[in-house]
């Protein structure tokens, strides 16, 4: 249920963005715990283990700025 009231509020805040940003973005947010005044936000172990500590993260700003080319690999680098 949470998974899908993230939906809800981002677009409430940032509008239309891409399928992958909002699954990802409720993946993320539905497994945050808060303890007193301390947030965490445990990694996910399937993401990390496909990445294998090779990738850098960037913004979600950055992100956004990327064409569905530039996400589905299909130009050349």
């Amino acid at each position: 249920m949470l998974h899908e009231i993230i939906y809800a509020i981002d677009a409430g805040n940032f509008g239309r963005t891409p399928k992958w940003d909002n699954e990802g973005i409720a993946e993320v947010r539905e497994k945050i715990k808060v303890e007193s005044t301390l947030t965490l936000i445990p990694p996910n172990g399937v993401w990390l283990n496909r990445l294998g500590g090779k990738l850098q993260c960037m913004s979600r700003r950055q992100s956004l700025g990327y064409t569905s080319e530039d996400w589905a690999g299909n130009h050349e680098t």
